[in-house]
């Protein structure tokens, strides 16, 4: 659920527009900030009623779009939100945030992937063998098998022994925070 209501955000902007103070008056009688005054204002008065609401769906935008957006920003003296609004976008802080990206990543960091990255890999399931005549059975796929065993436990334990290591330092620091309060 959205913080603030829509009816909450209209009665703001018209507040504002209908001359009855500046963003910091109509802030300060509602008890929020006054860049999100702004931004409703701004975003009323470039979308209509379509602007103050939550949007269902995200919009993804191509990393030419995205260097266009950038280089409109450095190459004239406009802000984030005026590049925004001749954009159509209703979210300046975007613009920032991609001009951020390529200043420490480069342009190829714009067409980075969302969300947190798999630690390990999809495993493969073993090739199981399916021995149906025990008398098929070979000293070498015994010895495979409990090779294969044994190196599963081995990555089983090891992964325990990194946990539980990382667990120790968190305990470990959370004593010292206690200690140096």
């Amino acid at each position: 659920m959205a913080k603030y209501s829509l009816e909450f955000k209209l009665e703001i902007v018209k507040h504002y527009l209908g001359n009855y103070g500046g963003y910091l008056a109509v802030a300060k009688k509602y008890n929020i900030q006054d860049s999100i005054v702004r931004r409703w204002v701004n975003s009323y008065q470039q979308f209509g009623i379509e602007g103050l609401k939550r949007s269902k769906n995200q919009t993804h935008y191509s990393v030419d779009f995205k260097l266009s957006a950038v280089k409109l920003y450095e190459t004239t003296e406009m802000s984030y939100r005026e590049v925004a609004n001749s954009l159509g976008m209703n979210n300046p802080s975007l613009i920032c945030n991609w001009r951020t990206t390529i200043l420490k990543k480069g342009v190829d960091g714009l067409s980075e992937q969302r969300g947190r990255p798999p630690k390990m890999g999809k495993r493969k399931k073993a090739d199981k063998k399916v021995f149906q005549d025990p008398k098929n059975i070979t000293r070498e796929d015994v010895d495979v098998e409990r090779l294969r065993q044994l190196e599963n436990e081995n990555r089983d334990l090891r992964i325990e022994n990194e946990f539980l290591k990382e667990l120790g330092r968190l305990q470990e620091a959370e004593k010292q925070q206690q200690r140096n309060k």
